[in-house]
């Protein structure tokens, strides 16, 4: 208990593992540049990126949610959950997306 996929945590609910598969994310590699990149799979608590220039690296989840969104209008549409503590689960989707 108290780990992060078991949170109750109002701030932080994390999706089912795959549901992140298919997300595209932006990393910056210093000294190489910014790079996109997709979710491919999952495997314990470790998700394979695979980046645009071909290279795949496996990424701890701590890491995965800190990464930037490389398409954020892609996840209109997804399907959602969220914990609101003395409530409980919510579930919905994505509506809109807003760059402001």
């Amino acid at each position: 208990c108290g780990g992060l996929l078991d949170s109750d945590s109002d701030a932080f609910n994390v999706p089912p593992p795959a549901a992140l598969v298919g997300l595209a994310v932006r990393k910056l590699f210093p000294r190489h540049g910014t790079f996109s990149g997709t979710v491919v799979s999952h495997h314990a608590s470790l998700f394979r990126v695979l980046y645009s220039d071909g290279d795949e690296e496996d990424v701890p989840l701590a890491a995965l949610v800190k990464l930037a969104l490389a398409a954020p209008q892609h996840l209109v549409g997804r399907r959602v959950s969220k914990h609101f503590p003395g409530l409980g689960r919510f579930e919905g989707a994505v509506a809109s997306h807003s760059s402001r």
